[in-house]
């Protein structure tokens, strides 16, 4: 077994993709999280260039589905990442890899119908 450093959190993710081997690299997570909010968010302003490893969301209210869209940047004009719609109190636990994807400018999260919390893992800082 690979001996991991305290500081880094370990992510069991489950999945039907083929696991990491134990030689891997693992990479520092820093979860962000936020409360349940029906109104958009800034849940990161990149001073540097970062990646986003994952993040766990949950509709809260269990009354009506969610639909909202991640961005990098500071408003729905930056780069889409991913679109997402939840089911009344349906939740998504994603992990985007070992290597991310690199926010350049920030993490903007555009709520257009529902409600939402959750946690966004960020990785090391480049």
């Amino acid at each position: 077994m690979t001996n991991i450093p305290d500081d880094v959190v370990k992510v069991h993710v489950t999945s039907t993709a083929v696991p990491m081997p134990e030689t891997a690299q693992y990479q520092r997570v820093h979860p962000q999280m936020f409360r349940a909010t029906t109104t958009d968010i800034q849940l990161y302003t990149a001073t540097l260039e970062v990646p986003i490893m994952g993040w766990s969301f949950s509709e809260p209210t269990g009354l009506a589905p969610a639909t909202f869209d991640l961005y990098d940047g500071l408003d729905p004009t930056g780069i889409l990442i991913a679109s997402i719609t939840l089911a009344a109190s349906e939740s998504t636990r994603d992990y985007l890899g070992p290597w991310g994807i690199m926010l350049r400018t920030g993490l903007f999260l555009d709520m257009l119908t529902g409600a939402v919390k959750g946690s966004v893992w960020l990785g090391k800082p480049l």
